[in-house]
């Protein structure tokens, strides 16, 4: 019955959207330490762009932690390691989409990026593009810059430049798009930016950063309660934190399989 459940909401998914949503279902039974492999191999065989994994925990109504799936968070640690493409890891606060009156077609969906450079925040920019061809939603891009030297990798940082300039120049100043950058002092400035975020946007697209270190986010590790969503995406998820925004924590594909 779970699963019926659940392909019924994808069902209802693809109808809503008809014409540029097609929908596979289907169930398969594996044990857990190697539900991984099904979730890779059939990844590998549709030739998938993204693999959307759900986080394992999971708020209540009133915004509190109702749950947490150890197991479901194992899943998604071998996923992170082992997928042959890119992997987005879904933090559900589930309130997408501004209340009112208004249709499914109607709706109005706000959505930012928290760029702090590097080949998972450029993977990030690079879905929240794709978003924008759907013009209810309403992107913002945050580029948070540190004021100091930062020490980052050169290609990175050449890439990164590409990146923006091809959004900037094909994007900003569409009706639908915003894109803000901001010097910021420290650590402590960038934490407070961050979470008062969290309550301005339905979702917001953040890069792991995985092995990416940077001046503004030095120390937070330590801090850090799920180290697979990295230090932005844990800002944001952090079970102290009781805000509307859901979270897409995006890694770029790491391995070749």
């Amino acid at each position: 019955s779970y699963s019926e459940n659940v392909i019924h909401a994808f069902k209802q998914f693809e109808r809503n959207n008809w014409g540029s949503v097609a929908v596979q279902a289907f169930t398969a039974i594996s044990p857990r330490n190697l539900m991984h492999e099904d979730i890779c191999t059939l990844a590998l065989d549709v030739l998938a762009s993204l693999i959307i994994v759900p986080f394992h925990r999971k708020w209540g109504i009133d915004g509190s932690v109702e749950s947490e799936d150890q197991c479901l968070r194992m899943v998604n640690r071998n996923v992170l390691d082992r997928a042959p493409c890119s992997v987005g890891i879904l933090v559900d606060r589930g309130h997408l989409g501004r209340s009112g009156s208004m249709t499914l077609s109607e709706k109005a969906y706000f959505v930012a990026v928290i760029f702090l450079g590097g080949k998972d925040d450029q993977e990030a920019l690079t879905l929240a593009k794709r978003m924008t061809r759907n013009e209810n939603v309403n992107l913002t891009v945050m580029r948070y810059i540190s004021k100091g030297r930062d020490g980052s990798d050169m290609e990175d940082d050449m890439n990164d430049m590409k990146v923006l300039y091809d959004f900037k120049q094909n994007r900003v100043g569409q009706g639908n798009v915003t894109y803000i950058e901001k010097v910021v002092n420290d650590c402590p400035e960038l934490v407070q930016l961050v979470r008062s975020m969290a309550d301005q946007y339905d979702l917001i697209l953040v890069g792991r950063r995985y092995n990416k270190e940077s001046t503004l986010t030095r120390g937070l590790e330590e801090w850090s309660e799920v180290p697979e969503i990295g230090v932005i995406g844990d800002l944001l998820a952090s079970s102290d934190v009781r805000r509307r925004a859901s979270v897409l924590v995006v890694q770029q594909q790491l391995t070749t399989y």
